[in-house]
Order: structure tokens, then C-alpha cells, then sequence
């Protein structure tokens, strides 16, 4: 009794200091699934360079930023889908990400996908080392 009394403790803990599901991702009747991309960059002057290809050497130290696409999730170089973004594989590489999604109607990163401690979309982002 005693466990299960700890049990659900630590689950309301933990429910109530994770962050909301991203709302940018919609399942809809039928299994259908609905993806609002994120925007892209703030800028008077166009759409910057995309990141070149080579940006994604472990040696470059640049973050990745985690997406909800429709066909799964991918990372980019920039908070926004390009042309240099690859499927994100989980364990593959080791660097500093952050996840981007929507919660409250609003862009956010956050260090992890259900992390409570999210920037603005604009934002320099919070990062964390990951797998």
C-alpha cells in the first residue's frame, strides 16, 4: 500500500511539472496526422542563407533544433524547416538541442520535448546535451 501510495505521488509530481504536449501535432479521426510547421525567421531583409551541409560536422558546435514534421521529427540547424534538415535519430549523435514546439498557442524552445523551462521562439535558446 505504502507503494502505491508513493507511486502516485511521484506521478502527480511529475504530471504537474512536465510541460503540455505540442500542440503543433493534431491526430485526427482516422489516424490522420496534422502538423503546423513552425514560422520561419524575423527579418525585414528575406529568408536567410540556409545552413550549409557541412554545419552539421561534430566539430562546428552548433545546436540542432528537434521538429514534429508530418512525416516524423527532424533536425535543423535553424529553429525552422530548410533544405539541411535530416531525420532526427535519437542516440546517433551526441550536441546540444533543443525541441521546438507550441504550447498555449505560442513557438517555444525548450531543452526537452517536455520540459516545463521553455524560451520565446525568438529566444536564444535553452539547450542541453543530448543522445
Amino acid at each position: 500500500m505504502k507503494y502505491l501510495l508513493a507511486a502516485a505521488v511521484l506521478a502527480a509530481y511529475a504530471a504537474a511539472h512536465a510541460g503540455a504536449p505540442n500542440e503543433a501535432v493534431r491526430t485526427l479521426p482516422g489516424g490522420i496526422r496534422m502538423v503546423e510547421e513552425p514560422p520561419g525567421p524575423r527579418n525585414e531583409f528575406g529568408r536567410p542563407t540556409p545552413m550549409p551541409a557541412e554545419a552539421w560536422s561534430s566539430g562546428a558546435g552548433l545546436p540542432g533544433y528537434v521538429i514534429e514534421t508530418r512525416t516524423g521529427r527532424v533536425e535543423c540547424l535553424q529553429p525552422w524547416i530548410e533544405k539541411n534538415c535530416r531525420v532526427y535519430q535519437p542516440g546517433a549523435e551526441q550536441r546540444l538541442r533543443a525541441w521546438v514546439i507550441k504550447r498555449g498557442g505560442q513557438w517555444l524552445k525548450c531543452p526537452r520535448q517536455d520540459s516545463a523551462q521553455c524560451v520565446g521562439y525568438y529566444s536564444f535558446p535553452l539547450t542541453e546535451v543530448q543522445e
